[in-house]
């Protein structure tokens, strides 16, 4: 399969919210801790207005019509962006689908108007650690409720231009 298999849409329909939320889901078991700490319950009854225009967004990898990554902007107390959700099936990793699902969200998110994006992630995942930091992404103090010791909080800044 070639990368350029893969169509990446921003969710804008009921629809398409729907694929985002079973995919939100499905990283979600693919975990082995559990997010209520993160209030996940919350997030997915609101996903059609945390993760939409003009506050958010929801961006789907989609091979064949069916998702096979996500990723989602919402919008923090701070007035900054917040990274939520980056995930590509097992199948499909290493064609590079976080990498880009990770140019449209901080793209998108200089379209919106955030000076700076934050994310959360834990430093046992290497490989999204390693792509944060590829792009740009700098660790900073923390700025949520975490309740666990190995985690990493990163940001983007936004308000110079970057290699994107």
């Amino acid at each position: 399969m070639q990368p350029t298999s893969v169509e990446y849409i921003f969710c804008k329909t009921p629809s398409e919210f729907e694929q985002g939320k079973n995919m939100f889901r499905e990283y979600a078991e693919s975990l082995d801790f559990d997010l209520c700490f993160q209030g996940f319950d919350s997030e997915l009854a609101s996903l059609t207005t945390k993760y939409a225009y003009p506050e958010g967004t929801l961006i789907l990898a989609m091979h064949n019509q069916i998702p096979v990554g996500c990723v989602g902007i919402r919008k923090l107390e701070d007035g900054t962006a917040e990274l939520k959700r980056l995930y590509v099936k097992p199948a499909f990793r290493k064609l590079q689908i976080g990498e880009e699902l990770m140019y449209l969200a901080i793209q998108e998110a200089k379209n919106l108007g955030y000076p700076a994006v934050k994310l959360d992630t834990l430093a046992s995942f290497i490989p999204a650690v390693n792509l944060y930091k590829k792009l740009g992404f700098k660790e900073i103090p923390p700025y949520n409720y975490n309740p666990f010791g190995n985690v990493l909080y990163m940001e983007l800044n936004l308000d110079f231009p970057t290699s994107l």
